[in-house]
């Protein structure tokens, strides 16, 4: 349970299952174990996306790419979220 690469790996799998509810538990303990951890920021801001909680991905996305400047992908679906804000 203390272990962040662990409720990482938990909160894909969760994801992958479409356990979205469950996994955005496990994804938000693994960036308070380890918020320098660009995966699990960019993990949490791809199931908050699938919540339909924009302005909360996009912010995990931002984090992802501040902490990792070559996430491609988290840069790509933060552009498009802001994209689409008013």
């Amino acid at each position: 349970p203390g272990n962040a690469n662990s409720q990482l790996n938990l909160g894909i799998a969760l994801n992958h299952l479409d356990r979205v509810s469950e996994a955005v538990e496990h994804l938000l303990l693994a960036v308070q174990l380890d918020p320098k951890n660009a995966s699990a920021h960019a993990q949490l801001g791809a199931v908050l996306e699938k919540l339909h909680r924009p302005a909360e991905a996009a912010s995990e996305y931002a984090l992802a790419v501040r902490l990792n400047p070559n996430d491609q992908e988290s840069q790509k679906r933060l552009e498009l979220l802001r994209s689409k804000s008013p």
